[in-house]
């Protein structure tokens, strides 16, 4: 008898972790949400290399410059189904292009553009410390890999009518953290924060062999709504 009794308590005890997990599974989500947001992005460049047939020649000093965009995120929520607080996500991103000025003698003899463009796949972790209802607030940290395209083009019509532009399509990387406020299951303002390396930005100068790069990498807080089915 104290043998069956024993192995009804180990029984319990194991059961119990999984009934507390299909007690707090949401049947009326599916996990799915779309994310539109808007971003600011703080872009670092770093020090311009020139060079001539891969030879370094000349290098000038990098700068910093704000950008303003957009976003979609289409995700997969699996804590409703699968009690993990877990997100996926594809994200795609559009930033305005980050502007530089270069003059001489007090007057601007060209102007370099750069237009940052992504598709990150983020993964996020939800920090509902308290528990599912006992705060609207949660906050959450995350990461995401995917590519980067960055054009830069520079500007000089002011005196030959000539503009050089080029495409980079680079691996990206982004770490950064949040926190979402819940309106309701199905609606949430999240407000995050996140680091952004975008690889390389070059600009070649055909037909000469001249080329110039430079890193890019970003501050960029994001803003929107999230909405969950």
């Amino acid at each position: 008898m104290r043998k069956w009794l024993i192995a009804l308590g180990l029984t319990a005890i194991l059961a119990t972790p999984g009934i507390a997990m299909a007690a707090a599974a949401d049947p009326d989500l599916s996990g799915f949400y779309v994310a539109p947001k808007f971003v600011y992005s703080y872009q670092t460049a770093g020090t311009v290399d020139i060079s001539v047939y891969s030879d370094s020649m000349d290098s000038i000093d990098g700068s910093k410059k704000s950008a303003y965009g957009g976003a979609l995120a289409i995700g997969y929520d699996w804590k409703p189904r699968f009690c993990t607080p877990i997100r996926t996500e594809i994200e795609g991103a559009f930033r305005t292009a980050a502007k530089r000025d270069f003059e001489a003698q007090r007057e601007t003899i060209a102007t370099h553009k750069r237009q940052v463009s992504t598709i990150f796949a983020n993964v996020y972790w939800d920090l509902d410390f308290l528990g599912e209802g006992k705060s609207p607030l949660v906050p959450y940290i995350g990461a995401g890999i995917g590519v980067a395209f960055i054009n830069s083009k520079l500007d000089t019509s002011r005196y030959d009518n000539v503009d050089f532009s080029t495409t980079q399509t680079n691996f990206a990387w982004n770490v950064g953290a949040g926190i979402a406020y819940k309106f309701t299951k199905n609606i949430a303002l999240d407000v995050g924060y996140r680091y952004a390396q975008f690889g390389d930005a070059k600009l070649k100068f055909p037909p000469t062999p001249i080329e110039a790069k430079h890193k890019v990498s970003a501050h960029e807080v994001m803003a929107g709504l999230r909405f969950t089915f």
